[in-house]
């Protein structure tokens, strides 16, 4: 209601309206969901930034061995330690928990099982993520 109420105040008006409310849920939202993936360790942001880049190109489905070949060039590109595959899924798994993403076991028969992955974020948070993790990795 505090944010409402903000909202409100800034539009000059007296009455905080339905508009408002939503207008208020829609920011704390973004605001949680950013400030989420930037307290992430950074292996795990390097790993959401891999499935932000792949979702961008506008590749679907997103699988884990996808996200591996970005999580790797963006490792060696900022010298970082490169995790095995095994831990990326495990990394992804958590991201899944957190509600950034939302993934789907799939079976590829002799070829072994993977991860379908899809954004779990509106388009705001998924633009301004993108915006600051390309700053902060690709620089």
């Amino acid at each position: 209601m505090r944010v409402s109420a903000e909202i409100a105040e800034r539009n000059e008006e007296n009455k905080i309206t339905e508009k408002h409310v939503t207008l208020a849920e829609q920011k704390l939202e973004l605001d949680r969901v950013v400030e989420l993936a930037k307290t992430q360790p950074r292996h795990s942001q390097l790993t959401l930034y891999s499935i932000l880049k792949l979702f961008s190109k506008g590749k679907e489905p997103i699988l884990t061995g996808d996200v591996y070949e970005i999580y790797v060039s963006l490792c060696k590109r900022n010298g970082y330690r490169i995790l095995t595959q095994r831990r990326i899924s495990d990394l992804i798994s958590e991201l899944d928990m957190l509600g950034l993403i939302s993934t789907k076991v799939v079976s590829k028969g002799r070829y072994g099982r993977t991860r379908e992955i899809k954004l779990a974020i509106a388009k705001k948070p998924f633009d301004i993520l993108k915006s600051y993790f390309s700053d902060l990795y690709e620089a």
